[in-house]
């Protein structure tokens, strides 16, 4: 009976004692904006009733029962607030809460606060650089690189594991960089500056339709003022030597902050390439040995910003950013060819000229602040200018014999003019609803224009005679509208769900003046996602979502030009192609924080790539289609590891997708392929002293690639070496990439009887000596970065 007793009273007085306490929420900012991490604490007597910190959005929440308390909120360099609350009913909130700086500042305090690598958010994974000393001391290209979920190589850009095609952000704003530029870029900016890397594997709504993945960078912010820096010069010896140097400068006065960063790159890079072909009247075969060499590659970029804060709830923003580089082309090719494996003649094909790129942009952004609980409009305007110049002299010398002659043999010159103008126009809202609830609508209009010029002049009687057969001007129009609604709830801490839809119309027009051929496409778009995070507790965090993506062709891809690269092989674009879809559903499970794993399927339709078909007299043919689908099933594992005293770190990570292509090219037989892809990587660090001032990091990874279309890739696999150590302000790295000089790429194409394979090295093995010198205060104000036409120049390269 008591106990019948004790379960009513119990089951009657619950709803009291639940809903007797009340929830204490607010906003701690200081004049730059949110302040993170801010002690909170709810005092009754000389005792600490309830205690928490701030978020990265400088948000709170406790919960206490009715009565009288006081409110403590205190950081480091701030004067501590105190504030007298009286809790008589259900909810307080605060609103936003101020905290001014103290008088006198405080020498060499460092603050800690050790948070998890990994992190899964409803939408995305966050790494966490604070701690990571061997993420933070390098540049940002060497963190990318290391980061877990991430691969970033020269030879093929960033992406992220498992998914090729992704854009990439600087806090929340699309980088203005791609391709080589990106990568500059990001080895001029110091990887200290960068607090955490949000990644996308299945991007919401909000984000651009274009691309499988999204990496959004998102600045370290500091509320101090003054003039804070780097420089840095790094040295690098592989085939042939290169140097780069860069100056970083931020200066932050009241309500204003400036900020520019310049670099400059000159050097020689090298390419070796051999491959052997066999044709379909398999009597004749021919081999090509390939020396591809940039002499001289000179490169400055710079930018220029300035944020103002003209109020709490208003802050304009200007960026100037221009880029430049000036490589020089000398490519020489010895091709024998056989009959009968008996040698019937040599041909050398050299290819010289020079190469003048030149890009700028100019961005305009305000932000508007509606509300104390973190809502807030927001529009962008840029505009961006590319151009790209070339002009190479191609010439072929035949020879019955082993050496070739000086006889030339089919020489021509060609000069090829590209220019790409954007207008791109962003608006973007988000409500907050409630702790549990917001959603967020924009829309974005941009307009592209790009004209292509080729004038190809063959050598005949002594002089350079025009050929109108392979000249021609191209220009290629497209305006695409989009607009997105979305919206997140989470109910309560185990639970959280997401939900967007984007929506985008595309008019395409192309228009070859020589020919008069023109072509136009019109499409519409409906881009829907989905999320749900489940937390049963704070070990184990599982995730679920469907996505769909495109991926846009590039430019280049779309110019019907050819391209010579000897008299027997050429490659040419095709004005026809449509964006390759992406439909994507994803598992994931993080797991005490050290292991994290996801499940993932895709299927994409109307895949864009190059194929090659055989012509008459043996001519090779490089073209570009939308050759068929594939579906793809895979896994990503990655485990982090440390000792007790953090002297020793490890971080392995494994990706293998089964890939299934079905192709229908355009000019070849129906055909199908399939394979398994593995990537594995293991990165170790030692630090040799307690401060962590001085540390090495050995490094191993190996590839397999999947099926390539036509083609076949051989594995490749490659060992890094790093020493680096830091003394004050002064960091010092060595570097030494690709010990065994087995990072190699070997393929084989096979069409109908033809057969071809290939032996790539980009002269990966080099020794990297790199100096950096930080100057002003330690840290720096976030910059804001604010460009919303990314997915136009990462079409470019």
């Amino acid at each position: 009976m008591d106990i019948i007793k004790f379960f009513t009273v119990l089951f009657v007085c619950a709803p009291a004692l639940i809903f007797s306490q009340t929830t204490i929420k607010g906003k701690v900012t200081d004049i730059h904006g949110n302040l993170p991490f801010a002690n909170i604490s709810l005092q009754s007597g000389d005792k600490i009733y309830v205690g928490t910190i701030t978020d990265d959005e400088g948000k709170f929440s406790l919960e206490a029962d009715k009565g009288s308390y006081v409110l403590v909120i205190s950081f480091i360099g701030y004067k501590t607030l105190t504030k007298e609350i009286s809790i008589v009913e259900q909810n307080i909130d605060l609103a936003e809460i101020r905290l001014t700086e103290e008088s006198n500042e405080l020498d060499e305090v460092v603050i800690t606060q050790r948070r998890k690598l990994i992190e899964k958010k409803s939408d995305h994974f966050v790494v966490n650089l604070s701690n990571k000393n061997f993420l933070q001391n390098a540049n940002s290209w060497q963190t990318l690189k290391k980061a877990p979920l991430l691969s970033a190589k020269e030879s093929r850009g960033l992406s992220i594991l498992g998914k090729n095609d992704v854009s990439v952000y600087i806090n929340n704003r699309k980088s203005n960089f791609s391709g080589e530029t990106l990568i500059n870029y990001l080895k001029n900016l110091p990887a200290k500056s960068i607090k955490k890397i949000e990644i996308y594997t299945s991007p919401p709504a909000r984000f651009d339709a274009q691309g499988n993945g999204v990496i959004n960078i998102i600045m370290e912010p500091n509320p101090q003022e003054g003039l804070v820096g780097s420089a840095s010069a790094v040295l690098r010896q592989s085939q042939y030597n290169a140097g780069r140097a860069s100056l970083d400068l931020n200066y932050n006065k009241g309500k204003w902050n400036a900020y520019t960063s310049t670099w400059i790159t000159e050097g020689k890079t090298y390419v070796s390439e051999y491959s052997a072909q066999q044709f379909p009247n398999l009597s004749n075969t021919s081999t090509h040995d390939t020396d591809r060499l940039n002499p001289s590659t000179l490169g400055v970029g710079t930018k220029i910003g300035v944020d103002f804060n003209a109020s709490n709830t208003h802050i304009l923003g200007l960026l100037l950013d221009f880029n430049f580089s000036k490589p020089k082309i000398e490519n020489k090719t010895l091709s024998n060819y056989f009959t009968n494996t008996v040698q019937d003649s040599l041909t050398l094909t050299t290819v010289d000229g020079k190469n003048e790129k030149l890009s700028y942009n100019i961005n305009i952004n305000h932000v508007y602040k509606t509300d104390t609980l973190g809502s807030s409009l927001s529009w962008n305007f840029d505009y961006f200018k590319y151009k790209n110049d070339q002009f190479t002299e191609n010439n072929n010398f035949l020879n019955n014999s082993t050496i070739p002659s000086q006889s030339p043999i089919d020489n021509f010159n060609s000069g090829v003019v590209q220019e790409i103008e954007n207008y791109n126009i962003k608006a973007d809202y988000y409500q907050v609803l409630s702790d549990k609830w917001n959603f967020s609508l924009g829309a974005q209009y941009f307009q592209t224009t790009t004209d292509n010029e080729i004038d190809l002049r063959r050598f005949n009687a002594g002089e350079y005679i025009i050929d109108p057969n392979t000249s021609n001007v191209f220009e290629f129009e497209e305006r695409v509208a989009s607009g997105y609604i979305s919206t997140n709830y989470n109910p309560n801490e185990k639970f959280n769900y997401s939900f967007g839809l984007r929506v985008e119309h595309t008019n395409q027009k192309g228009n070859q003046l020589t020919t008069n051929a023109i072509n136009e496409n019109k499409f519409t778009n409906f881009f829907p996602s989905a999320f749900l995070k489940y937390a049963p507790s704070n070990n184990y965090i599982f995730s679920l979502s469907v996505n769909n993506r495109i991926v846009r062709p590039a430019f280049w891809q779309l110019n019907p030009f050819r391209y010579y690269i000897t008299p027997q092989i050429f490659s040419d674009g095709n004005p026809f192609l449509n964006p390759s879809k992406t439909f994507s559903t994803e598992f994931s499970l993080v797991a005490h924080s050290k292991h994290t794993f996801l499940i993932n399927y895709n299927r994409q339709t109307d895949v864009i790539g190059q194929l090659s078909r055989i012509l008459d007299d043996n001519v090779l043919n490089y073209y570009r289609d939308n050759y068929g689908v594939y579906d793809i099933v895979g896994g990503t594992y990655v485990y982090n590891y440390a000792t007790n005293n953090e002297r020793f770190e490890s971080q392995f990570t494994a990706n293998a997708n089964y890939k299934k292509l079905n192709a229908t090219p355009a000019f070849n037989a129906p055909f199908t392929a399939d394979g398994l892809e593995l990537d594995i990587r293991l990165y170790n660090y030692y630090y040799f002293l307690k401060d962590k001032s001085l540390e090495a990091s050995l490094d191993f990874y190996y590839n397999k690639y999947g099926p390539l279309t036509q083609s076949t890739l051989s594995p490749v696999f490659s060992m890094d070496f790093t020493l680096s150590k830091s003394i004050n302000n002064w960091y010092l790295s060595l570097f030494f990439q690709d010990i065994l000089r087995t990072d190699k790429y070997k393929f084989e194409l096979i069409e109908d009887n033809y057969r071809r394979t290939n032996e790539n090295y980009y002269d990966s093995r080099r020794l990297v000596f790199s100096l950096r010198y930080s100057f002003g205060k330690n840290t720096v104000k976030g910059k804001r970065n604010r460009r919303t036409n990314s997915s136009i120049r990462n079409r470019i390269n």
